[in-house]
């Protein structure tokens, strides 16, 4: 995998004439980011990016209740004019209090609130003047616009926004299909899940079982797996770009009372992450283990290699913490600045809890 991230900062200045002073205004930093796509093989990828147009803002009271609606809160902000009912798509982060790092789905909205769904949290200590950020989701159609999608080796990739990133099926039968791109099962419980939708592009459409899919929403935390059949010859870049994260990041890591469950995810960072970078262990969301034997292992984090040429693949390295550093198991030295790549997919594997419990993974920024 050529993997080249890029962060570039952007700096308006707006210069006031007459006046003594210059008021100097900074937008949001942006970035971009590359990787390569091998044929005939999985390349399992997230979105290191937000979708550029968010929106800052902060609470102007403590949440609200919903009637009829117990795991839904309503919003107060400050500052701001909305359109309403216009973020069914969108989902919102809190920059700060309690809840720092934390998003949940934008239910709808009026023109000074949004309503979001708690999903199992909740709001506890959640007060005025907590700093969040409104955020509109990638989907398929707009990360891989269909009509953009190759069709044609001699066209310019430099040119085409997702870097020819998925070729276009002839049709929906398994013999016209070339790229397949795999939604991961984020909501059945276990290991091993299999994907819960295949997607491709044809007819100018992403489809699933002939169902049109475009809509369908791309999670900031998780990731999707882009696959070429034999039919496609050629490698292709997958190219993503939009706003910078700088603040903190949750992730919440589920377990079961009697198995290990399997949660995958993708780190929006546009920049290579060590393990020791990641605040996994340190934010109390990763269990330690006694030592590398079967029995003594709890927590797991598996990372996948796409530079590997090869379908259904499974973890290229399996590491553990000891309490005191990252390892993999039946070697001794310690794997703290092992890196994983930017907008590349790995998934935690969590032992199993007394009481079923969600972990929240809070990752703070290295940049």
């Amino acid at each position: 995998m050529k993997l080249l991230p890029y962060l570039l900062l952007f700096t308006l200045f707006s210069l006031y004439l007459g006046s003594a002073r210059a008021e100097i205004i900074l937008s949001e930093p942006l970035g971009f980011n590359k990787i390569t796509c091998p044929v005939n093989s999985d390349t399992i990828v997230g979105v290191p990016f937000r979708k550029e147009g968010s929106i800052k803002s902060t609470t102007s009271s403590a949440p609200l209740d919903v009637t009829g609606q117990a795991e839904w809160k309503e919003i107060p902000l400050n500052g701001i004019t909305l359109t309403d009912g216009a973020l069914s798509q969108h989902y919102l982060k809190f920059n700060s209090g309690t809840r720092d790092g934390r998003w949940y789905d934008i239910t709808g909205n009026t023109t000074t609130s949004v309503t979001i769904d708690l999903n199992g949290d909740d709001l506890t200590g959640v007060d005025t003047g907590d700093a969040l950020v409104i955020a509109e989701y990638w989907t398929l159609d707009t990360l891989f616009p269909p009509n953009e999608a190759t069709t044609d080796w001699s066209e310019d990739a430099e040119r085409i926004p997702n870097g020819h990133a998925i070729v276009a099926s002839t049709g929906d039968y398994s013999f016209q299909l070339e790229t397949l791109l795999l939604m991961p099962n984020n909501t059945d419980d276990g290991i091993n899940r299999s994907a819960s939708r295949i997607c491709y592009i044809a007819g100018g459409n992403w489809k699933s079982d002939g169902e049109i899919l475009g809509t369908t929403p791309l999670y900031p935390d998780t990731f999707f797996t882009i696959r070429h059949l034999s039919p496609v010859d050629h490698p292709t870049e997958y190219r993503s770009s939009g706003e910078v994260l700088t603040n903190n990041f949750s992730i919440p890591i589920h377990s079961l009372t009697s198995g290990s469950h399997d949660t995958f995810v993708s780190l929006p960072r546009p920049v290579d992450v060590t393990l020791n970078e990641l605040n996994l262990f340190q934010s109390g969301a990763f269990v330690p283990s006694a030592g590398d034997y079967s029995f003594q292992l709890r927590d797991l984090l598996m990372v996948y290699d796409n530079t590997q040429i090869l379908q259904n693949k499974s973890a290229d390295v399996i590491y553990y913490h000891n309490g005191t550093n990252w390892m993999i198991p039946g070697e001794m030295e310690s794997r703290d600045d092992d890196k994983i790549p930017a907008g590349s997919g790995f998934f935690i594997r969590k032992f199993q809890t007394e009481s079923g419990e969600t972990a929240f993974w809070t990752n703070t920024p290295s940049y």
